[in-house]
Protein backbone atom coordinates (compact mmCIF):
# COMPACT_ATOMS: atom_id res chain seq x y z
CA UNK A 1 0.00 0.00 0.00
CA UNK A 2 1.30 3.45 -0.96
CA UNK A 3 0.66 6.13 1.68
CA UNK A 4 0.60 9.81 0.76
CA UNK A 5 2.04 12.30 3.24
CA UNK A 6 0.90 15.91 2.82
CA UNK A 7 3.07 18.29 4.80
CA UNK A 8 6.59 17.23 5.75
CA UNK A 9 7.10 18.93 9.12
CA UNK A 10 7.78 17.40 12.53
CA UNK A 11 4.44 15.65 13.01
CA UNK A 12 4.83 13.95 9.62
CA UNK A 13 7.99 12.29 10.95
CA UNK A 14 5.95 10.61 13.71
CA UNK A 15 3.41 9.28 11.19
CA UNK A 16 6.13 8.03 8.82
CA UNK A 17 8.09 6.34 11.62
CA UNK A 18 4.94 4.47 12.64
CA UNK A 19 3.77 3.57 9.13
CA UNK A 20 7.21 2.22 8.25
CA UNK A 21 6.67 -0.59 10.78
CA UNK A 22 3.42 -1.79 9.17
CA UNK A 23 3.86 -4.69 6.77
CA UNK A 24 1.12 -3.59 4.37
CA UNK A 25 2.81 -0.22 3.77
CA UNK A 26 5.18 -0.48 0.80
CA UNK A 27 6.13 3.15 0.06
CA UNK A 28 5.39 6.83 0.62
CA UNK A 29 4.27 9.60 -1.70
CA UNK A 30 5.42 12.98 -0.34
CA UNK A 31 4.07 16.46 -1.01
CA UNK A 32 5.05 19.78 0.55
CA UNK A 33 5.23 23.33 -0.77
CA UNK A 34 8.65 23.53 0.88
CA UNK A 35 10.89 21.31 -1.26
CA UNK A 36 13.66 21.44 1.32
CA UNK A 37 11.39 19.90 3.96
CA UNK A 38 10.26 17.24 1.52
CA UNK A 39 13.86 16.34 0.65
CA UNK A 40 14.83 16.28 4.31
CA UNK A 41 12.10 13.84 5.29
CA UNK A 42 12.71 11.72 2.18
CA UNK A 43 16.36 11.32 3.17
CA UNK A 44 15.46 9.53 6.40
CA UNK A 45 12.69 7.30 5.02
CA UNK A 46 13.63 3.62 5.00
CA UNK A 47 10.89 2.71 2.52
CA UNK A 48 10.80 3.80 -1.15
CA UNK A 49 9.69 7.41 -1.65
CA UNK A 50 8.09 9.30 -4.54
CA UNK A 51 8.19 13.11 -4.33
CA UNK A 52 5.44 14.91 -6.23
CA UNK A 53 4.81 18.58 -7.00
CA UNK A 54 1.00 18.57 -6.90
CA UNK A 55 -1.82 17.13 -4.85
CA UNK A 56 -3.34 15.71 -8.03
CA UNK A 57 -0.21 13.62 -8.58
CA UNK A 58 -0.33 12.39 -4.99
CA UNK A 59 -3.99 11.42 -5.41
CA UNK A 60 -3.17 9.38 -8.51
CA UNK A 61 -0.27 7.51 -6.89
CA UNK A 62 -1.38 6.94 -3.29
CA UNK A 63 -3.88 4.44 -1.90
CA UNK A 64 -4.56 6.62 1.16
CA UNK A 65 -3.04 9.75 2.69
CA UNK A 66 -2.13 11.56 5.92
CA UNK A 67 -2.69 15.30 6.35
CA UNK A 68 0.04 17.04 8.38
CA UNK A 69 -0.42 20.66 7.26
CA UNK A 70 -1.59 23.73 9.26
CA UNK A 71 -5.17 23.41 10.48
CA UNK A 72 -6.53 26.20 8.28
CA UNK A 73 -5.34 24.36 5.15
CA UNK A 74 -6.95 21.01 5.91
CA UNK A 75 -10.17 21.64 4.01
CA UNK A 76 -8.55 22.75 0.75
CA UNK A 77 -5.88 20.04 0.86
CA UNK A 78 -8.31 17.19 1.54
CA UNK A 79 -10.98 18.29 -0.93
CA UNK A 80 -8.40 18.80 -3.67
CA UNK A 81 -7.19 15.22 -3.28
CA UNK A 82 -10.71 13.83 -3.09
CA UNK A 83 -11.73 15.60 -6.28
CA UNK A 84 -9.17 13.45 -8.09
CA UNK A 85 -9.72 10.19 -6.20
CA UNK A 86 -11.89 9.21 -3.25
CA UNK A 87 -9.22 7.60 -1.07
CA UNK A 88 -9.31 7.40 2.76
CA UNK A 89 -7.24 9.74 4.88
CA UNK A 90 -5.99 10.41 8.38
CA UNK A 91 -6.19 14.09 9.32
CA UNK A 92 -4.12 15.57 12.11
CA UNK A 93 -6.30 17.01 14.84
CA UNK A 94 -8.36 19.11 14.84
CA UNK A 95 -10.20 18.44 11.60
CA UNK A 96 -9.98 22.12 10.61
CA UNK A 97 -9.67 25.60 12.06
CA UNK A 98 -13.45 26.20 11.87
CA UNK A 99 -16.54 24.08 12.37
CA UNK A 100 -17.87 25.15 8.96
CA UNK A 101 -14.79 23.79 7.16
CA UNK A 102 -14.81 20.64 9.30
CA UNK A 103 -18.38 19.92 8.22
CA UNK A 104 -17.38 20.24 4.55
CA UNK A 105 -14.53 17.77 5.07
CA UNK A 106 -16.76 15.28 6.88
CA UNK A 107 -19.37 15.41 4.11
CA UNK A 108 -16.80 14.37 1.51
CA UNK A 109 -14.75 11.92 3.58
CA UNK A 110 -14.81 8.37 2.16
CA UNK A 111 -15.10 5.29 4.37
CA UNK A 112 -11.91 4.60 6.26
CA UNK A 113 -11.15 8.26 6.86
CA UNK A 114 -10.31 9.20 10.45
CA UNK A 115 -9.05 11.90 12.80
CA UNK A 116 -5.67 11.44 14.47
CA UNK A 117 -6.81 11.03 18.06
CA UNK A 118 -3.76 8.91 18.78
CA UNK A 119 -4.07 9.21 22.58
CA UNK A 120 -6.78 6.55 22.33
CA UNK A 121 -4.03 4.13 21.31
CA UNK A 122 -1.62 5.02 24.12
CA UNK A 123 -0.94 2.15 26.56
CA UNK A 124 -1.48 4.41 29.59
CA UNK A 125 -4.98 5.51 28.65
CA UNK A 126 -5.97 2.12 27.26
CA UNK A 127 -5.02 0.59 30.63
CA UNK A 128 -7.12 3.17 32.47
CA UNK A 129 -10.19 2.47 30.35
CA UNK A 130 -9.66 -1.30 30.62
CA UNK A 131 -9.25 -1.15 34.40
CA UNK A 132 -12.47 0.84 34.88
CA UNK A 133 -14.40 -1.75 32.89
CA UNK A 134 -12.79 -4.96 34.20
CA UNK A 135 -12.80 -3.91 37.87
CA UNK A 136 -16.34 -2.57 37.72
CA UNK A 137 -15.51 0.90 39.00
CA UNK A 138 -18.86 2.12 37.72
CA UNK A 139 -19.74 5.21 35.73
CA UNK A 140 -17.25 8.04 35.41
CA UNK A 141 -18.51 11.03 37.44
CA UNK A 142 -15.64 13.51 37.19
CA UNK A 143 -12.78 13.98 34.75
CA UNK A 144 -9.93 16.38 35.40
CA UNK A 145 -6.93 16.80 33.12
CA UNK A 146 -4.10 19.29 33.39
CA UNK A 147 -1.48 19.52 30.65
CA UNK A 148 1.32 22.03 31.20
CA UNK A 149 4.09 22.87 28.74
CA UNK A 150 6.45 25.82 28.26
CA UNK A 151 6.60 25.79 24.45
CA UNK A 152 5.21 29.34 24.12
CA UNK A 153 8.19 30.54 26.14
CA UNK A 154 11.03 28.49 24.68
CA UNK A 155 9.93 28.61 21.03
CA UNK A 156 10.73 32.17 20.03
CA UNK A 157 9.84 31.98 16.32
CA UNK A 158 6.40 33.14 15.18
CA UNK A 159 4.62 30.31 13.29
CA UNK A 160 1.19 29.55 11.84
CA UNK A 161 0.20 28.21 15.27
CA UNK A 162 0.38 31.76 16.67
CA UNK A 163 -1.73 33.43 13.96
CA UNK A 164 -5.30 34.70 14.07
CA UNK A 165 -6.39 32.09 11.52
CA UNK A 166 -5.93 29.42 14.21
CA UNK A 167 -7.67 31.18 17.10
CA UNK A 168 -10.09 28.29 17.80
CA UNK A 169 -7.87 25.38 16.79
CA UNK A 170 -4.42 26.21 18.13
CA UNK A 171 -3.03 27.75 21.30
CA UNK A 172 -3.16 25.87 24.58
CA UNK A 173 -6.90 25.19 24.47
CA UNK A 174 -7.29 24.39 20.76
CA UNK A 175 -4.18 22.24 20.57
CA UNK A 176 -3.47 20.56 23.91
CA UNK A 177 -7.09 20.14 25.03
CA UNK A 178 -8.14 18.43 21.80
CA UNK A 179 -6.88 14.98 22.83
CA UNK A 180 -8.09 15.41 26.41
CA UNK A 181 -11.64 16.30 25.35
CA UNK A 182 -11.73 13.22 23.13
CA UNK A 183 -10.23 11.07 25.89
CA UNK A 184 -13.17 11.78 28.17
CA UNK A 185 -15.68 11.03 25.40
CA UNK A 186 -13.85 7.78 24.60
CA UNK A 187 -13.42 6.58 28.20
CA UNK A 188 -16.96 7.48 29.28
CA UNK A 189 -18.60 6.56 25.94
CA UNK A 190 -20.29 9.94 26.01
CA UNK A 191 -20.39 13.38 24.39
CA UNK A 192 -20.36 16.89 25.80
CA UNK A 193 -23.48 18.93 26.40
CA UNK A 194 -22.38 21.82 24.18
CA UNK A 195 -24.56 24.30 26.09
CA UNK A 196 -22.65 23.53 29.29
CA UNK A 197 -19.20 24.45 27.96
CA UNK A 198 -17.45 27.41 29.57
CA UNK A 199 -13.92 28.64 28.89
CA UNK A 200 -11.40 30.92 30.58
CA UNK A 201 -8.19 31.78 28.79
CA UNK A 202 -5.37 34.25 28.39
CA UNK A 203 -2.16 35.01 26.50
CA UNK A 204 0.99 35.58 28.52
CA UNK A 205 3.46 35.59 25.63
CA UNK A 206 1.94 38.41 23.61
CA UNK A 207 4.42 38.75 20.75
CA UNK A 208 7.17 36.85 18.93
CA UNK A 209 9.73 38.42 16.63
CA UNK A 210 7.61 41.56 16.34
CA UNK A 211 4.39 39.67 15.50
CA UNK A 212 1.35 39.74 17.77
CA UNK A 213 0.41 36.30 19.12
CA UNK A 214 -3.32 35.91 18.41
CA UNK A 215 -3.97 32.63 20.27
CA UNK A 216 -4.21 31.79 23.97
CA UNK A 217 -1.34 30.06 25.76
CA UNK A 218 -3.19 29.04 28.94
CA UNK A 219 -6.76 28.41 29.99
CA UNK A 220 -9.58 26.16 31.15
CA UNK A 221 -12.44 24.29 29.52
CA UNK A 222 -15.27 23.40 31.90
CA UNK A 223 -18.46 21.51 31.20
CA UNK A 224 -20.56 18.39 31.53
CA UNK A 225 -21.43 15.48 29.28
CA UNK A 226 -24.91 14.23 28.41
CA UNK A 227 -24.53 11.55 31.10
CA UNK A 228 -23.60 14.20 33.65
CA UNK A 229 -19.83 13.73 33.88
CA UNK A 230 -18.24 16.89 35.27
CA UNK A 231 -15.18 17.96 33.30
CA UNK A 232 -12.33 20.33 34.08
CA UNK A 233 -9.46 20.65 31.61
CA UNK A 234 -6.56 23.02 32.15
CA UNK A 235 -3.89 23.48 29.50
CA UNK A 236 -0.89 25.78 29.32
CA UNK A 237 1.98 26.43 26.96
CA UNK A 238 3.38 29.17 29.19
CA UNK A 239 4.12 27.34 32.44
CA UNK A 240 7.12 28.79 34.31
CA UNK A 241 7.23 26.21 37.11
CA UNK A 242 9.34 23.28 35.90
CA UNK A 243 7.82 21.03 38.55
CA UNK A 244 4.34 21.58 37.12
CA UNK A 245 5.19 20.54 33.56
CA UNK A 246 3.54 17.40 32.24
CA UNK A 247 0.15 15.71 32.16
CA UNK A 248 -2.02 15.08 35.22
CA UNK A 249 -5.25 13.04 35.17
CA UNK A 250 -7.84 12.51 37.89
CA UNK A 251 -10.94 10.42 37.26
CA UNK A 252 -13.63 9.81 39.86
CA UNK A 253 -15.86 6.82 39.23
CA UNK A 254 -18.67 5.46 41.40
CA UNK A 255 -16.44 3.02 43.30
CA UNK A 256 -12.90 4.44 43.06
CA UNK A 257 -10.74 7.27 41.79
CA UNK A 258 -7.83 7.00 39.38
CA UNK A 259 -4.81 9.28 39.28
CA UNK A 260 -2.01 9.47 36.75
CA UNK A 261 0.88 11.84 36.19
CA UNK A 262 3.76 11.84 33.77
CA UNK A 263 5.91 12.48 36.87
CA UNK A 264 5.32 8.77 37.57
CA UNK A 265 5.27 7.92 33.91
CA UNK A 266 4.46 4.20 34.07
CA UNK A 267 2.33 4.11 37.19
CA UNK A 268 -1.44 4.46 37.58
CA UNK A 269 -2.84 4.92 41.10
CA UNK A 270 -6.27 3.59 42.11
CA UNK A 271 -7.93 4.50 45.41
CA UNK A 272 -11.07 2.59 46.36
CA UNK A 273 -13.87 4.20 48.38
CA UNK A 274 -14.77 1.02 50.32
CA UNK A 275 -11.26 -0.13 51.20
CA UNK A 276 -8.10 1.23 52.86
CA UNK A 277 -6.01 -0.53 50.24
CA UNK A 278 -4.81 1.41 47.23
CA UNK A 279 -3.74 -0.24 44.00
CA UNK A 280 -0.68 0.67 41.99
CA UNK A 281 -0.74 -0.38 38.33
CA UNK A 282 2.72 -0.73 36.83
CA UNK A 283 2.84 -0.41 33.03
CA UNK A 284 5.63 -2.80 32.08
CA UNK A 285 4.96 -2.76 28.36
CA UNK A 286 8.09 -2.02 26.34
CA UNK A 287 8.21 0.65 23.65
CA UNK A 288 8.75 -0.06 19.97
CA UNK A 289 9.52 3.55 19.00
CA UNK A 290 11.41 6.16 21.04
CA UNK A 291 9.53 9.24 22.22
CA UNK A 292 10.70 12.79 21.49
CA UNK A 293 11.63 15.02 24.40
CA UNK A 294 8.72 16.61 26.27
CA UNK A 295 6.18 14.12 24.92
CA UNK A 296 4.15 11.75 27.10
CA UNK A 297 5.22 8.09 27.47
CA UNK A 298 4.27 5.82 24.54
CA UNK A 299 3.52 8.86 22.37
CA UNK A 300 5.34 7.46 19.34
CA UNK A 301 3.93 3.97 19.81
CA UNK A 302 0.40 5.40 19.88
CA UNK A 303 0.85 6.41 16.22
CA UNK A 304 2.02 2.89 15.41
CA UNK A 305 -1.04 1.28 16.98
CA UNK A 306 -3.38 3.85 15.45
CA UNK A 307 -2.02 3.35 11.96
CA UNK A 308 -2.04 -0.43 12.35
CA UNK A 309 -5.78 -0.24 13.04
CA UNK A 310 -6.29 2.20 10.17
CA UNK A 311 -4.39 0.22 7.53
CA UNK A 312 -5.96 -3.05 8.67
CA UNK A 313 -9.36 -1.40 8.56
CA UNK A 314 -8.81 -0.29 4.96
CA UNK A 315 -7.59 -3.74 3.91
CA UNK A 316 -10.44 -5.57 5.64
CA UNK A 317 -13.12 -2.85 5.19
CA UNK A 318 -13.62 -2.74 8.96
CA UNK A 319 -13.88 0.84 10.21
CA UNK A 320 -15.97 0.65 13.41
CA UNK A 321 -13.04 0.99 15.84
CA UNK A 322 -11.54 4.12 14.24
CA UNK A 323 -11.99 7.69 15.56
CA UNK A 324 -14.37 8.80 12.84
CA UNK A 325 -15.66 12.04 11.37
CA UNK A 326 -18.47 12.25 13.94
CA UNK A 327 -15.89 12.11 16.75
CA UNK A 328 -13.88 14.79 14.97
CA UNK A 329 -16.89 17.06 14.47
CA UNK A 330 -17.98 16.78 18.10
CA UNK A 331 -14.60 17.95 19.40
CA UNK A 332 -14.49 20.64 16.69
CA UNK A 333 -17.83 21.94 17.97
CA UNK A 334 -16.42 22.23 21.49
CA UNK A 335 -13.32 24.00 20.15
CA UNK A 336 -15.46 26.43 18.15
CA UNK A 337 -16.60 27.93 21.45
CA UNK A 338 -13.04 29.00 22.28
CA UNK A 339 -13.18 31.87 19.80
CA UNK A 340 -16.47 33.21 21.17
Amino acid sequence: MKVGIIGCGNIAKAHIAALTHIDEVSSFVLYDLDEEKMNSIASVCTLPVAKVNSLAQLAQLADCFVVCTPNSTHKNVILEVLRVRKIPFVCEKPLSSTLKDALLIAEQAPLGSMISFNYRYNYIFQNIKKYIREHQLGECLFFSAEFNKNSAIIREEFTWRDSGEEVSSSGALGDLSCHLLDMLCWIADDEFDINSIRTAKGTRVKEKKGHEVAVDDNGYILGTTHKGVLCKIKTSKSELDEESLGLYLHLICENAEIMYSTKNSRRIFVKYFNSFENELLEINQGSCLSDPQREIPFWSDSFLHMHSKWIRGIVESQYDALPNMQNALHIQEVLSLIAD
